[in-house]
């Protein structure tokens, strides 16, 4: 069932993990999901969130939901609505926790995460990495991470790239660098 959720490279890889858990007597595999809270989060994401968190349960994870409230205050198109404002960016998060719970997620056993206050309690840890990853990336490549950014200004660009060819703000930049350093943060944390 899990294998349905995301994308597996090696079922094998799965198997041994799963296997190994049990052996140690740790039956319930720690799986992250991370959420950027959303004010334009669409019924059918709140849906199929909670459909996969929900498989993640049966089956027996223990399942954390990473709140990314610190980045999503920096994308223009979530943080900008709300001035940048945290605790504004957190109330977008309560309202898409709210959207999962109409939608049948069992919050019950979900263990709610906020990126900002992990950020706080690893601020040694997190910078370093920030400035790691961003020391070791160049920007064409972090250009191409952010595709996933829809835009109407492609500065007459045409249908070529217009993502690496636009012009980006040095949030957007930033956060990609933000993102990686928050999954390397965390992903000793996580078993999935």
């Amino acid at each position: 069932m899990l294998v349905s959720i995301g994308d597996c490279v090696k079922r094998h890889g799965l198997r041994m993990l799963l296997r190994d858990l049990h052996f140690r007597g740790e039956d319930a595999p720690v799986c992250y999901a991370w959420c950027d809270p959303s004010p334009q989060m669409h019924v059918t994401q709140g849906i199929s969130m909670a459909i996969n968190v929900n498989k993640m349960i049966e089956v027996g994870c223990q399942v954390k939901i990473l709140m990314a409230d610190w980045l999503a205050r920096m994308d223009h198109h979530i943080g900008g609505k709300v001035g940048g404002d945290l605790s504004k960016v957190r109330d977008v998060g309560l309202y898409n926790i709210e959207m999962w719970r109409a939608a049948g997620m069992d919050l019950d056993r979900v263990e709610l995460v906020w990126l900002s206050e992990q950020i706080s309690r690893h601020v040694d840890e997190f910078w370093p990495l920030v400035m790691d990853v961003g020391r070791k990336s160049d920007t064409k490549r972090i250009k191409k991470s952010l595709c996933v950014h829809r835009t109407d200004d492609t500065r007459g660009h045409g249908s070529l790239d217009p993502y690496l060819f636009r012009d980006f703000t040095p949030a957007e930049i930033f956060h990609p660098c933000l993102q990686c350093a928050g999954i390397v943060l965390f992903h000793h944390q996580a078993d999935i």
